[in-house]
Parts: C-alpha cells; structure tokens; sequence
C-alpha cells in the first residue's frame, strides 16, 4: 500500500525536512502516525511502519503558488480496518 506525503507549504526538495526523507529512503524506521481532527483533541493514531520511495520525491506549487513536495510512502503493514474507517468517518 502507497500513501502520499506532502510537505508544509513553502518547502523545496533541498528543505531539511525534506532532504531527511529523501536521505532515509529504505535504511530507517519510519514511523507514521496520524491525527483524525484537530477538533477532535491531540491525539495521533499509529498507521505502519515506512519507507520511503525515493524515485517519487517531487517538487510542486500549491494553488497560491507556494512550494510543497510530495512524496510517496511504502506502508510495510496493512493499515488496520477499524482504525481506518475511523479516521476516514
């Protein structure tokens, strides 16, 4: 399964954050976790351990013209049903 990352606003492919994913692709743990709704408190759901596909570290615009990079995560685990349709409800 592919889930598809993008960057916050007005970040480029030589950005830190950036640079750290497209650094790490396959040699580290990678956990992803996330929040269902700000409005819905602070807490983070965990989804599965990833890795990153370096080949899929793109550069794009955002709608105002800001820079934002998407990239596509490998999930090693299947995302569990009950925590998915949680978070997509």
């Amino acid at each position: 399964n592919v889930m598809r990352w993008y960057s916050k606003s007005n970040r480029t492919l030589i950005s830190p954050d950036v640079v750290f994913f497209r650094d790490e692709s396959g040699s580290s743990r990678i956990p992803l976790f996330v929040q269902k709704n700000n409005d819905e408190g602070i807490e983070f759901y965990y989804i599965s351990d990833v890795t990153v596909n370096g080949s899929t570290v793109t550069q794009k615009s955002m709608s105002d013209g800001k820079p934002v990079v998407q990239i596509d995560l490998d999930l090693i685990y299947p995302v569990d049903d009950a925590i998915f349709r949680y978070i997509v409800d």
